[in-house]
């Protein structure tokens, strides 16, 4: 018998959060799944299929892995660019405890951590001074950016 991908997708979903509430003393991040919590009554909101189930199903499994994890030291960090368009039955009290903004990095930081990633490439390694005259300059072009990290490789990012 072939399931539907709904049944495969809660399937996944059940095994994953069975699976998370083993650990013990660790921190669970959710990165990039805005448009698993995205709001169900979002107007901007294209899909009619297997999406707008997924909220409600995701309700349940977070608030079990929440209470675990008060009881076991997991901290769960749910990350997302559109707080804003976040389900409301996410975001109600009793379900995050906390919010805060994680701002882009303001010039100086920037600099130094393109100083970092020139140094790190050996660029310029015979003149530090130039090296951070570099940093600087990209640091004051790039307002906004933010530096991504992967597996050795970094890149900017607008």
């Amino acid at each position: 018998m072939s399931r539907t991908g709904i049944e495969r997708s809660e399937d996944r979903a059940r095994a994953i959060f069975n699976d998370l509430l083993e650990l013990r003393k660790v921190v669970v991040l959710f990165d990039e799944c805005d448009e698993m919590f995205r709001s169900r009554s979002d107007p901007q909101r294209q899909d009619i299929g297997m999406l707008r189930f997924i909220v409600p199903g995701m309700l349940p499994k977070l608030q079990r892995l929440k209470k675990h994890g008060e009881q076991h030291g997991l901290i769960i960090v749910i990350a997302t660019n559109y707080y804003e368009r976040l389900d409301k039955a996410i975001v109600r009290p009793g379900r995050i405890d906390e919010r805060f903004l994680v701002p882009p990095y303001d010039q100086e930081s920037r600099a130094c951590l393109i100083d970092d990633l020139l140094r790190h490439k050996k660029l310029f390694e015979e003149n530090s001074t130039l090296r951070l005259s570099v940093a600087r300059s990209l640091a004051e072009w790039t307002s906004g950016w933010v530096i991504q990290r992967n597996r050795g490789t970094h890149r900017l990012l607008h």
